[in-house]
C-alpha cells in the first residue's frame, strides 16, 4: 500500500516534489495560492503539506486516506492545525467534492496500485468539477510488468502483446488509438502510453467547455517502482496568453506541454562527501564539456562504463538544486 512507503526518504520522488513546488511558485505569480485548498494523499507523515504551508501559507489542506492504520498515524503526526485528515478513498471524496464550498483547488491524486480504470474515472470526475485556476496533478504506477503475472511464462513480443491486451481491458474507453504496437508496453515506452491515455480522458472532459486544460509538467522517476506524474492547470481559454506571459513557464526547462514529451528523473545515489565535491562544479557553465568535469572530479558514478557515469553526472546537474541529502543524526 502506498501509505506505508516512506516517500520522504526517496530521492527521485523528493526531486519531483520539489519541482512541483517550483512550478507552483511560478503559477503563484498568476494566482495567489495562499487562498487555495490543497487536497492529496498525505501518507503517514504529510511531508508535502508542511512544504506547501511554508512555501505559500496555504491554510486549508485535506488528506484522503483509506487505510485505518495510516489514518491513525496521520492524526498523530499531523504537523499543522490547518490539515484535515479524512478516513476516505478518493472516489468517495470526489463524489462529495463541492467546488463552491471548498474554493480554488490544488489536487494531487498520488496513486500506487494498478486500478487504472477507477483512477481515470476519478480524474475525469474531479476535472469536470474544477474551474478556472484550479491545479490538477496525478501520479500513476508506470511499471508495465505489473500488468501480467510474474509466472505467466511469456516473454518477448508475446509478453508485450499480453500486456497491451490487459492494459486495454483496464482502461476501457480511455485506451488511446495511437497505441497500435505492443512494443509500447516496454518499461521505457510505457509512460508515453499513460500520458496519451490521460490525454484521451482530459480531451473528453474539456471538449465542449470554454475552459482549457494546459499540461505543464510530466515526469517519470523510479524509487523501487517506476512512476509517471502529470500536472496541469484548468484555465479560461481567454487567459492562456496572459498566464504564460506572467509565469514565463515556456522558458522553464521542465515545462513539458507536448503530447509525447516526458522528463525522466534518475539521479545517482551520492554520499555527503561526493555531493559536496560535485556541487563545487555546479551549475554547469553553458557549453562546458561534461566529460572534462567528470574526469576532473574523478568519481565513477556507474557500474556500466565511463560514458554512463558521465551521463549520470549530466543528469545530476539538472537536479542538484532540488536533490535532498539524507544523513544519520545521533541524539
Amino acid at each position: 500500500m502506498g501509505g506505508y512507503i516512506p516517500y520522504h526518504l526517496r530521492t527521485n520522488k523528493n526531486i519531483e516534489r520539489q519541482l512541483f513546488i517550483e512550478l507552483l511558485k511560478k503559477i503563484n505569480h498568476f494566482q495567489n495560492l495562499s487562498e487555495y485548498t490543497y487536497i492529496g494523499f498525505g501518507g503517514q507523515f504529510l511531508e508535502e503539506y508542511k512544504i506547501l504551508y511554508s512555501s505559500f501559507e496555504i491554510k486549508k489542506m485535506i488528506s484522503m486516506e483509506i487505510e485505518e492504520l495510516v489514518h491513525q498515524r496521520q492524526e498523530f503526526n499531523k504537523p499543522l492545525s490547518c490539515i484535515e485528515c479524512l478516513h476516505t478513498d478518493s472516489t468517495s471524496f470526489i463524489e462529495e467534492y463541492n467546488r463552491d464550498s471548498i474554493g480554488a483547488t490544488i489536487i494531487w491524486l498520488d496513486y500506487t496500485n494498478m486500478d487504472l480504470y477507477t483512477q481515470l474515472k476519478d480524474s475525469e470526475d474531479i476535472l469536470n468539477k474544477l474551474e478556472h485556476g484550479d491545479i490538477f496533478k496525478i501520479t500513476l504506477n508506470a511499471n508495465p510488468s505489473n500488468l501480467t503475472s510474474s509466472n505467466s511464462g511469456l516473454a518477448g513480443s508475446e509478453l508485450h502483446k499480453k500486456r497491451m491486451e490487459v492494459y486495454q481491458e483496464k482502461v476501457s474507453e480511455y485506451f488511446p488509438p495511437s497505441v497500435t504496437d505492443e512494443t509500447m508496453m516496454t518499461t521505457k515506452k510505457y509512460p508515453k502510453v499513460l500520458k496519451n491515455t490521460l490525454k484521451i480522458m482530459i480531451d473528453k472532459v474539456f471538449r465542449e467547455k470554454s475552459l482549457n486544460f494546459i499540461t505543464l509538467t510530466s515526469f517519470v522517476y523510479e524509487d523501487g517502482q517506476q512512476m509517471f506524474t502529470l500536472t496541469g492547470l484548468v484555465i479560461d481559454e481567454n487567459s492562456c496568453s496572459e498566464f504564460f506571459r506572467v509565469t514565463q513557464l515556456e522558458a522553464w526547462k521542465f515545462f513539458t506541454n507536448q503530447d509525447n514529451e516526458i522528463t525522466f528523473i534518475d539521479v545517482p545515489w551520492l554520499s555527503v562527501k561526493e555531493k559536496t565535491l560535485i556541487d563545487q562544479y555546479m551549475p554547469l557553465e553553458i557549453g562546458k564539456d561534461i566529460s572534462e568535469i567528470h574526469d576532473t572530479i574523478g568519481l565513477n558514478l556507474s557500474e556500466k562504463n565511463i560514458e554512463d557515469s558521465r551521463e549520470k553526472l549530466n543528469e545530476y546537474s539538472n537536479y542538484f538544486h532540488v536533490m535532498p541529502q539524507f544523513m544519520k543524526i545521533s541524539t
